[in-house]
This record gives C-alpha cells, sequence and structure tokens, in this order.
C-alpha cells in the first residue's frame, strides 16, 4: 500500500512537472520549451525542462520576443503587454511556428510599411534586406535605390512651364525682320520646352511604378526566405 501511494506521488509530480513547461519564443525564430526562474531588467534565465536540476541558462532579454507561460499567460517584451488567453490550454509547437513566422513578415498596408508590428521607412527596410546577405534581394536593393531618384523627374516640369511662359510672352515682342533669327531660337527653344513639359511628367510617373513594383518583389521575395 505505502509503494502504491509513492508511486502515486511521484505520477503527480511528474505531471504537475510536465504541464508547467513555459515556451520562450526568440526574434530570431527559435522556440525554447523550458521552466523560466528569472526575469531580469537585462536576462531572462531558464533551466531546460529535460534537466530542471541542471544549470541556470541565461538569454539577453533583447533577443526574446514573448514568454509563454504554463498557464497560458503571454508576456510580450518590449511592448510590456499581457494577454489572458481564453482557455489555459499550451499551445502546439507549430502554432508558435507559425504565429513567430508571421512576426518576421514585412507587411504593407496601403502605402505604410510595417515589421514587428513597428512602422518602418524606406531606408530600414533597405537595411533589413541587407542584413540577410541574400544576394537576390541584395540586387534588387541596388535597382531599388537606382530608379529612387527617377521617380522625382516629374518636379523638371516646373522649370518647362516657366520658361514656356516667359518664350511665349518673348515672342508677342519679337517682331519684324531684325527679329527673325531671334524668333526662330525662340521658338525652337519653346518646342523643347513644351516637349520637356510633357515628358517629365511621364518620366517620373515610368520611375515610380518601377520602384514601387521593384519594392514589392523584393518584399515578396523577403517573406518567401524568411
Amino acid at each position: 500500500m505505502k509503494n502504491n501511494w509513492f508511486l502515486l506521488f511521484i505520477f503527480f509530480f511528474i505531471s504537475i512537472n510536465s504541464f508547467s513547461q513555459d515556451t520562450i519564443i526568440k526574434y530570431n525564430g527559435a522556440t525554447i520549451i523550458a521552466k523560466v526562474t528569472e526575469i531580469t531588467q537585462k536576462e531572462v534565465k531558464y533551466k531546460r525542462v529535460d534537466l530542471i536540476d541542471g544549470p541556470v541558462y541565461v538569454e539577453n532579454k533583447s533577443e526574446v520576443k514573448l514568454i509563454i507561460f504554463y498557464n497560458g499567460v503571454k508576456e510580450y517584451f518590449g511592448r510590456s503587454t499581457l494577454v489572458n488567453p481564453k482557455n489555459n490550454n499550451s499551445p502546439t509547437t507549430d502554432s508558435i511556428n507559425t504565429n513567430v513566422a508571421s512576426l518576421n513578415k514585412i507587411e504593407e498596408r496601403g502605402k505604410y510599411l510595417f515589421y514587428h508590428q513597428k512602422l518602418i521607412n524606406e531606408r530600414e527596410l533597405n537595411s533589413i534586406l541587407m542584413n540577410t546577405n541574400d544576394t537576390q534581394l541584395m540586387m534588387l536593393v541596388a535597382k531599388e535605390k537606382k530608379t529612387r531618384n527617377s521617380k522625382y523627374l516629374w518636379l523638371g516640369m516646373f522649370p518647362c512651364v516657366i520658361a514656356s511662359a516667359v518664350l511665349i510672352h518673348n515672342i508677342n515682342y519679337l517682331t519684324g525682320p531684325a527679329n527673325v533669327d531671334k524668333l526662330n531660337d525662340a521658338y525652337v527653344t519653346l518646342a523643347i520646352t513644351t516637349i520637356g513639359v510633357v515628358l517629365f511628367p511621364s518620366i517620373g510617373a515610368n520611375g515610380n511604378d518601377k520602384h514601387r513594383q521593384i519594392k514589392k518583389e523584393a518584399i515578396k521575395l523577403y517573406n518567401q526566405k524568411y
């Protein structure tokens, strides 16, 4: 009878330990099943569940995205938010990996970009892409930089409009045989500036389209690979 109680106690102790596992999810996507022992200002300390009497392991808090505690409570680092789930069922490894993968995606919300739920600009986007050291992504970043300035070429329309207005005004005063050469030069210049008024917006729009297309292609490729 005593042996039965002893075995029952051991079984109860093992059962408690098996359901007291915490899940540490890092920014790089790594998942650690552990028992968190302490959270300091800069570190997360834990023990391995398969070596509960072993040494204490330490992770830099800046590298930890969130901890899912054994009771289902989630603590997101950086946002300092506690989320109570609807039930206390521990998440599966597959669901954890899916959530982490979605956090690593670059999201397009209209004209805005988000990474790890934070708003980023194009410079930060290029930095994320370059840090992968992926040849395809680095080539797309280089192409994007080349097309970046071309999207602003439409601004060249304004000097052309001003020049055309001035030329039209001057042509009205260039009359008589003595001003024939000046008048011809004015017409030629006016034709060039008129072409500029039409051409610059077209080039700018084309550059803007290429810039957006390359950026979308780079984001799509990043999200597929990482």
